[in-house]
């Protein structure tokens, strides 16, 4: 990509010391605006050798490269570079600290909220989020569709779903809910559901565990958390993903299986659960699906998954989320493909 200079008609420093969004959000909303990416160039390779062998070991994010790509475009200073950079670096120090302390004193009220609810939908999943972490992130409560519609994410290896079908992978595991003898058997399945369509930009983990155990009380059943082991798990969770639908998280999470906690106590339940966040480090932005090549990448990706949206197990229904009708190729962006 090649970087247009660009004469800002604003004071940009006001514009950044004046918001009360997080530095992560403006670095991301000012870069939408003015239509720049990050493409890694020679000088990031060479960048990273020099400062290899000065003994000294940097890791960015993709933050971190998307204010190097505003600076390179001429969209900010460098010294608004170096405000945006530590007022981002700092918020991550304290992120981790202030999604838990949000997390607890907000449990009780997102699970009185899911109480209310006959039938938990893909709205109540996204009002969860919002109760939760409402009070710090100014997105809580928007999915990625929302938020940043053409960005592809992963988590280590973990490929994440295109933000159009994440509300088709959410609904797909809300819907197998509703038939509370499949939640038993497909518990795995349907946390796996949850986890490829990472709806929020952060806050993932504890938002889908919430729902999922609310769908388990509904369901007459728990499960163990606390007794889970996070690198397992995560490692179960991962697979799962890769090849859902085969039963690879069902079989870990029906081990930790046990009889319903009753509702006053799921609070304290979820409190006690050991790596909560295990999906709520930090994203990867993979590409832009306006990328051909990085969405032929995911379409591969979403092929070797194999799924059917279909409801596995309910005989003669063969019913898709209400949003979705799969034979609507005009009105229904790219989702993962039925199986």
């Amino acid at each position: 990509m090649v970087y247009q200079k660009m004469t800002l008609g604003v004071n940009m420093q006001n514009q950044i010391s004046s918001s009360k969004k997080s530095a992560r959000f403006q670095i991301f909303a000012l870069a939408k605006s003015r239509g720049v990416r990050y493409q890694r160039l020679a000088e990031d390779d060479l960048a990273e050798v020099v400062t290899r062998l000065s003994d000294d070991e940097v890791a960015t994010d993709d933050v971190e490269d998307l204010v190097v790509a505003l600076r390179r475009s001429g969209t900010i200073s460098g010294s608004e570079m170096v405000d945006l950079l530590g007022q981002y670096l700092n918020e991550k120090v304290v992120i981790k600290h202030m999604e838990h302390n949000l997390f607890r004193a907000n449990l009780k009220e997102a699970f009185d909220y899911l109480s209310q609810n006959e039938i938990i939908e893909y709205a109540d999943f996204l009002e969860v989020h919002k109760i939760l972490f409402g009070d710090y992130y100014p997105w809580a409560g928007q999915d990625r569709l929302a938020t940043a519609p053409h960005l592809l994410v992963s988590k280590a290896e973990t490929k994440f779903c295109e933000p159009p079908a994440i509300r088709l992978a959410v609904d797909q595991g809300l819907r197998l809910a509703q038939h509370h003898d499949r939640v038993s058997e497909l518990p795995g399945e349907i946390m796996g559901l949850f986890a490829y369509g990472h709806p929020f930009l952060d806050g993932n983990g504890r938002a889908m565990l919430l729902v999922h155990m609310e769908l388990a009380y509904r369901a007459g059943f728990s499960i163990n958390w606390s007794a889970t082991n996070k690198s397992d798990y995560l490692y179960a969770l991962t697979r799962e993903i890769e090849s859902p639908g085969n039963g690879i998280l069902d079989q870990y999470l029906t081990s930790f299986m046990g009889p319903r906690i009753e509702r006053g106590q799921l609070a304290g339940s979820a409190l006690s659960m050991r790596g909560l966040d295990g999906l709520d480090g930090e994203n990867r932005i993979e590409g832009d699906l306006r990328d051909e090549s990085v969405a032929e990448k995911y379409r591969q990706f979403d092929e070797a998954r194999n799924y059917s949206y279909r409801i596995a197990g309910a005989e003669g229904d063969n019913s898709y989320p209400d949003n979705c009708d799969p034979d609507d190729d005009e009105d229904q962006e790219p989702g993962p493909a039925p199986g």
